[in-house]
Formats: C-alpha cells, sequence, structure tokens
C-alpha cells in the first residue's frame, strides 16, 4: 500500500476532519470549530480523495500523465518550465501554479473557463493534447481504487457519477492548497514586523512601482486582463491533435483576444495573484522573464511595446531590492523552507 492510499485509509478510520474552504478566500468562512461535524468529514474525505486522484496517471487515456505531472507540489504545483510540456509536446504558455486557485474568478491564462469545474474539466477530459480522460476511464480507475470507491458511495456518487465525484474532488483538493497565511498577513495581524526594507518595499507596491494598480490586496490580483507591454512573439510553435495525429503549427497568442470578439482584448492576459511569486517563476504567461529581479527590471523600463501611458519607473536598485524584499513577505509559511532543490527553474531555450 503506497502513502497515500495508507494517510487515506487512516482518515476514514479515525474520522479526522481538519480542513476548511473558505470560498471567498482567507477570513471569509466561519471558524472551524463552528462547521458542523458531518460536513468537515465530508469536506476532507474529498480533500484526500482529490489528492490521489491529482497523482493518478491512470485517469489519463494512455496511463502517462496526470495532473501532478505538469503541477508538480514540490515545485509549488507548477512545473518551473518557460513554457508547458504535455507528453514532451511544448505548449505555448508558462504552467501556472496552481496555488491559491480560490483567489480567482477566471482560469488559464485567457480566461476562457470561468469556474474552477471547467478549468478542471479541460486538461482532465477536453484537452486533445493532454489526460484525454472519460467517463468510462473514469469509473473504472474509481471502481478499482478500494477507498475512492468506498468514499464515492459513502457521499452518494452512483458509479455513472464518476465524473463529477473525480471532478468535485479534485476542486476539493485545490481549494485546500489555498495560502492563508503569511509575514504579510502576520504584519496585518499585529502579530510579526515587518523590516524597514519590507515596509520600504510595501509603500513602493503601493506607490512609485504602481504594482497595486492591477495587484490589490488582499487577493493581489485585480482579476482582469492586462496587455503589460511584453514584447509580442510573432511565431510560436504549437502542438494540436488532427484525426488522432499530433501535429505542430505555427501560431500567434493573443491571449483573451482568442475568446473574446475585437481589437480591445488582444495581447491580454489573466492578472496571477502575487502570493508565493518567489517560488513561482519563470513569470509571465510565455515564462520569458526568469526571475523577480528580471520582472521589475522590465517594468521600470516601461515594457516592451509602446503602450499609451507606459513610462519607466524610474527605481533605483536600492528601490529595486525593497521591492523584491516585500514581495517575499507574500510567501505561504509552509513554504518558508522549502525543500532542497524544489524551486529549481528550467527556462527553456526559445527562440519562438
Amino acid at each position: 500500500m503506497n502513502i497515500v492510499a495508507g494517510s487515506y485509509i487512516a482518515l476514514l478510520t479515525m474520522g479526522l476532519a481538519f480542513f476548511s474552504f473558505p470560498a471567498g478566500g482567507i477570513g471569509s468562512g466561519r471558524a472551524e470549530k463552528d462547521r458542523p461535524a458531518a460536513v468537515l468529514d465530508t469536506a476532507s474525505m474529498l480533500v484526500e480523495a482529490g489528492r490521489l486522484l491529482f497523482h493518478a496517471q491512470e485517469l489519463s487515456k494512455d496511463g502517462e500523465l496526470a495532473c501532478g505531472t505538469c503541477h508538480i507540489p514540490a515545485q509549488h504545483f507548477q512545473d518551473g518550465y518557460q513554457t508547458g510540456l504535455a507528453r514532451f509536446r511544448k505548449l505555448i504558455r508558462n504552467t501556472p501554479t496552481l496555488l491559491n486557485v480560490n483567489r480567482y474568478r477566471s482560469f488559464f491564462w485567457d480566461g476562457r473557463a470561468t469556474t474552477l469545474h471547467d478549468q478542471i474539466t479541460e486538461p482532465l477530459i477536453k484537452s486533445q493534447v493532454e489526460m484525454m480522460s472519460n467517463d468510462s476511464i473514469m469509473a473504472s480507475y474509481v471502481r478499482s481504487v478500494g477507498l475512492l470507491d468506498s468514499t464515492a458511495r459513502r457521499l452518494g456518487y452512483a458509479e455513472q457519477d464518476a465524473r463529477e465525484f473525480v471532478i468535485g474532488a479534485l476542486e476539493r483538493y485545490l481549494l485546500s492548497i489555498a495560502t492563508e497565511r503569511t509575514r504579510y498577513h502576520d504584519h496585518l495581524a499585529g502579530t510579526a514586523k515587518l523590516t524597514a526594507a519590507e515596509l520600504r518595499g510595501l509603500r513602493l507596491f503601493n506607490g512609485k512601482a504602481q504594482c497595486g494598480t492591477c495587484h490589490p490586496a488582499p487577493d493581489f490580483t485585480d482579476n482582469l486582463y492586462q496587455d503589460n507591454a511584453l514584447s509580442r512573439q510573432r511565431s510560436i510553435v504549437e502542438s494540436y491533435r488532427e484525426q488522432g495525429v499530433v501535429k505542430t503549427r505555427l501560431g500567434m497568442d493573443y491571449g483573451r483576444g482568442n475568446i473574446v470578439a475585437g481589437k480591445r482584448d488582444l495581447f491580454r492576459f489573466r492578472t496571477p495573484s502575487l502570493y508565493n511569486v518567489e517560488l513561482t517563476a519563470p513569470y509571465m504567461h510565455n515564462g520569458s522573464l526568469a526571475t523577480l529581479e528580471a520582472v521589475i527590471d522590465f517594468y521600470d523600463r516601461g515594457g516592451d511595446e509602446p503602450l499609451a501611458g507606459a513610462k519607466p519607473l524610474d527605481l533605483t536598485k536600492a528601490e529595486k531590492r525593497d521591492l523584491i524584499a516585500f514581495l517575499k513577505t507574500l510567501t505561504d509559511i509552509r513554504y518558508a523552507t522549502p525543500e532542497k532543490g524544489s524551486t529549481e527553474v528550467r527556462v527553456q531555450n526559445s527562440k519562438f
């Protein structure tokens, strides 16, 4: 028996329930002690089922890909590559972290999914270069794993409901890994003090550096789509499937403009939250900036493309250091001392 399965059975046996999921983020839910025991038990079972399903390659059509293949827990639920790889095929965008999906109103860089349920469904079922699962595969896998089968039955899912059980469990698991405490939160609560450099960085964040314009607290995202003047990539190699055959082609990424008609949303991409930003390099939708220093230099010079109103920030070297010092206060305390090598950044040598 593997460790995940063992811990899951222990939870069921002991009746432990220690997860809470405030849908609106930090501080939005009732205290866990006030929640009905039955609700907590159901939630904890779904979380543990989702944890197992997250790593289950058996859910994919060929048994070779799992959610955790690209969203690696040791890599803070991204992969560290410049752009994603699916079955060793180059995707056109950076793999975003799944930490703090509870803070978003839309998903994917272009916002094409408006619910977490839809976001999970695409790579699990719809995408032709990812898992390509189906109802039969999911039902068979759930039925073959005793702890999943018993949990689904206990929670009232029939065999024909395997898809909803799998997606629902994955959704609960993703909501359970939200960041709820950072040094910034401790500062706001008065239980810790930021250093002088971090406080200067906070003032810069909301002032001269203008970071807070698109990344306002408390979620550090405006949940909108922005053109941040990143250089337009004239040609991008992408993979697609046609009549069962995977092919490649040259294309261009218009971001939100791929989803919404008209010119207004061309090259606009969803604003990510900055929680754990020091751990989730490389940055931008195309992973083109490898370090926080590179990101700040990019905005300091006013971006790469001429945009109306975009001007250099004229930050000093000391101000840049202070800004980074503040950004690091947004790191989840659970990751304050990451495993050795877990934050390694592997930027692909791409000229596209």
